[in-house]
């Protein structure tokens, strides 16, 4: 278990035993994770922290990241519903993707409520058109094609607009940098709006109004092109300031109700807005997470290992490139902005467009453009803004690569439209065409199903796995295993442990450990019995404890326990910096067992107790 997925898991134990959770503006990030995590250890039917696994927790953000390819039914009429099926399966199959579902941390939760807002506001954007193009209607006296269209339109609007709160709300409750994502949604907003308004100027072919008609037949004719060219044109500010605004209360409320831990840590809510004081200071560099701008991209398209191994998510890039120049080029053909385009038996009827909110495209082109425009820059400018602050951690690449993904189903639609349109020429070019397009289609999932596999399972912990982070190395689990060991050697009665380390970063100790009691932890090797150490039972003190260096030296015994001398203790897990001096103070009452590799820059090494060893040796039957 990697040392950030450990410190979550201590959380949310004190959380599950305890009830306790408050907000630490600091670190750690929001409350969803842990609070999402509860009803799976339910399930699962666990009684005791200790008796946990990591697939316990990890099961979270496994259904979390499963669930994100359901929400694309929200936009399945957008982008088109063979480029949703796309999307899906590239979500499905794309290493950083699966990789952070697999992992305990928070990222994986903020890309699905990040969806789900996508999805929501997508809904919302349909909704307000239907309203006001009813009322228009109902205005100029016409009777509206489908009845009480327009009060069941305005009362699903309102819904929508409180989902699309709901998600942005759960958004900011999971990690801070949801801001971010806000940023760049705006951007990418006002970047779609002022390239299809352009668009469906007058005099243009998307801009071209109906104008009076010399008979009643013409008129019916017309209605649909009219309606058509009305959805084209954009929305005012006084049209979407009340789902706005419903949006904003439900958003700031469903904040409010998590940071404050349900109403039990009002604090909590002063400090979500306090804590960007420190993570600012973190993202201007004052961080060991330093990187260079081309990190994110050296890293999803074209990284080589020592051992001659390429990494790349190169295709799904490649996919979203020309998806998002195909809708690009797409607003300036007569329907680009058109959320449908009205068949012609439709036309004849008079009926709309589109009748209802999931109504499926009817454009055999696929899509709407205006979404795709959105989604493509939305993504570019998330990496852009991810890209040059100079804090940087691996998984931050989901929150943009999501929606390059879908942007890529939209690239891959295009594709496939495009050589079946070649296949049809019926000619040697055209058939070539087709076969490598169908063969670059094919040996897409297939590489990147092998790279998944290797990223996510085979190679998962090893260093040169781009997707990792100072990963917990495959040593630790023989120490878990020897751990384990030893309570079976010692089973009437819990086993004490020390950890002397040489700063706060011995995580993801604890969650070894999390079997013994009472556990303590030293960031600086002790003369004796310690004044300021932190003891408790399993990893109650590990929980309360930050995992920077100042934690362990502030921490204090819990109540009705004393100091305890470590150098007393059945089983000491040390760093290796201290070999001299432990090999000293140890060598009449302790073995050294053997050493660890923690992480690629730490070693530990595992001392037990003489009589402790002695009883496990009798056990397996070699003394």
């Amino acid at each position: 278990m990697h040392a950030d997925e450990a410190v979550q898991a201590a959380i949310t134990r004190d959380l599950w035993l305890s009830g306790r959770y408050r907000y630490d503006p600091h670190e750690f990030h929001g409350p969803t994770l842990n609070y999402l995590s509860l009803p799976l250890l339910h399930m699962a039917g666990r009684q005791r922290f200790a008796d946990t696994t990591a697939a316990d927790f990890r099961r979270t953000p496994a259904l979390f990241g499963a669930a994100a390819i359901l929400l694309l039914l929200l936009l399945c009429d957008g982008l088109g519903r063979g480029a949703a099926i796309a999307a899906g399966g590239l979500l499905a199959l794309s290493p950083a993707m699966v990789f952070y579902s697999r992992s305990y941390i928070h990222e994986t939760l903020l890309a699905f409520f990040t969806l789900a807002a996508i999805g929501c506001g997508w809904r919302c954007l349909q909704l307000l058109r239907l309203v006001r193009n009813d009322a228009n209607e109902t205005t100029d006296g016409q009777a509206l094609p489908f009845g009480g269209a327009l009060r069941k339109n305005r009362a699903a609007l309102w819904g929508w607009a409180v989902a699309l709160g709901a998600s942005v709300g759960m958004m900011q409750a999971t990690k801070e940098t949801a801001v971010l994502s806000y940023a760049a949604a705006a951007g990418a907003l006002l970047g779609a709006t002022v390239c299809f308004c352009r668009g469906t100027d007058n005099g243009g072919p998307n801009g071209s109004r109906s104008g009076d008609h010399s008979s009643d037949s013409d008129a019916v004719a017309d209605r649909p092109a009219a309606r058509s060219a009305q959805q084209r044109q954009p929305l005012n500010a006084k049209a979407m300031a009340a789902p706005l605004m419903v949006a904003a209360f439900a958003a700031v409320a469903t904040a409010a109700v998590w940071f404050s831990s349900f109403g039990k840590n009002p604090r909590g809510i002063v400090d979500a807005v306090r804590t960007y004081t420190p993570w600012t200071e973190r993202a201007a560099g004052a961080s060991p997470h330093v990187q260079p701008i081309g990190y994110f991209a050296r890293r999803l398209l074209w990284q080589r290992d020592d051992r001659g191994q390429w990494w790349s998510e190169g295709s799904i890039a490649l996919c979203a490139v020309i998806g998002g120049l195909w809708a690009w080029r797409k607003r300036q053909s007569p329907d680009a902005a058109a959320p449908t385009a009205a068949q012609p038996d439709e036309a004849a009827r008079g009926e709309p467009p589109y009748s209802t909110p999931f109504s499926p495209p009817r454009d055999r082109r696929g899509g709407h453009p205006e979404l795709i425009v959105f989604l493509g820059l939305y993504s570019a400018i998330l990496a852009l803004i991810y890209s040059l602050i100079p804090y940087k951690t691996p998984w931050c690449m989901v929150q943009f690569w999501m929606p390059a993904i879908l942007t890529a189903g939209a690239g891959v639609g295009l594709i496939v439209r495009w050589a079946w349109a070649a296949l049809q020429k019926k000619n040697a070019a055209g058939i070539a065409a087709a076969a490598g397009a169908g063969l670059l289609l094919a040996a897409m999932p297939l590489q990147l199903g092998r790279q998944t596999h290797r990223a996510a399972f085979a190679a998962a912990a090893d260093p040169r796995n781009p997707y990792c982070c100072a990963p917990t190395l495959p040593s630790v689990q023989k120490l878990e295993q020897r751990l384990e060991a030893l309570l079976l050697a010692q089973p009437e009665s819990p086993i004490a442990a020390a950890v002397l380390w040489h700063d706060g970063y011995y995580w993801p100790l604890p969650w070894y450990l999390r079997r013994y009691e009472p556990v303590g932890y030293w960031t600086a090797l002790p003369a004796g019995p310690p004044d300021a150490a932190s003891i408790g039972e399993g990893t109650d003190a590990a929980s309360d404890m930050d995992n920077r260096a100042q934690a362990t030296a502030a921490a204090e015994p819990p109540k009705g326990r004393n100091a305890t001398d470590p150098y007393s203790m059945p089983v000491i897990i040390a760093s290796t910096r201290f070999d001299a001096p432990l090999t000293a103070k140890l060598e009449q009452t302790h073995l050294m067992i053997d050493f660890y590799a923690l992480r690629p820059d730490a070693m530990l090494m595992l001392w037990v107790r003489e009589d402790l060893w002695r009883a496990h040796l009798k056990r397996l039957g070699r003394l």
